[in-house]
């Protein structure tokens, strides 16, 4: 197995209604879902294609698996960008890094382009989505690794 892979710890999918589509992902391959949790980030910058930066808000709802790794991520979508609604589809690989800012800034030497940076109230930017064509990373502070597998495993009521 090539390095890298053992940091996925999710994929993501995008979808319109976020109850519906926990029901649905549970029948079709048996798993169950944590209760979902509503993030708000105040600032996200994104990169269009064209490498117009725009500034906005967060706000959405997920949930995982509790089967995994690697767990499933269902995305309610909604906004513009990365998070704009165009249905149910594949939307990401979920990777823990030790330092996303960092490995973005390596993975553009190769290809890809950073698409959004979330930043916390403290300033911090715990979380980094990355493009190659296709293929959407994001990139997730280790440090946030132990929150997710206590509320993943049912230990704490949110990540």
């Amino acid at each position: 197995m090539p390095r890298a892979m053992n940091k996925i710890y999710h994929i993501g999918f995008a979808v319109p209604r976020l109850e519906e589509a926990m029901e649905e992902y549970s029948k079709i391959f048996g798993i169950t879902f944590r209760a979902p949790v509503s993030r708000n980030y105040h600032m996200v910058e994104q990169r269009s294609e064209d490498g117009r930066v725009y500034n906005g808000p967060f706000d959405g709802r997920f949930t995982y698996s509790v089967e995994g790794p690697v767990h499933i991520e269902l995305i309610e979508v909604s906004g513009e960008g990365i998070w704009s609604p165009l249905g149910e589809r594949f939307h990401h690989f979920g990777m823990w890094s030790v330092d996303p800012l960092l490995q973005a800034q390596k993975l553009e030497s190769v290809g890809f382009r950073w698409e959004a940076r979330l930043h916390s109230d403290d300033g911090s930017v715990p979380i980094v989505f990355v493009r190659k064509k296709h293929i959407r990373v994001e990139l997730l502070n280790e440090t946030r690794r132990p929150n997710f597998l206590d509320w993943v495993e049912g230990r704490r009521g949110t990540p």
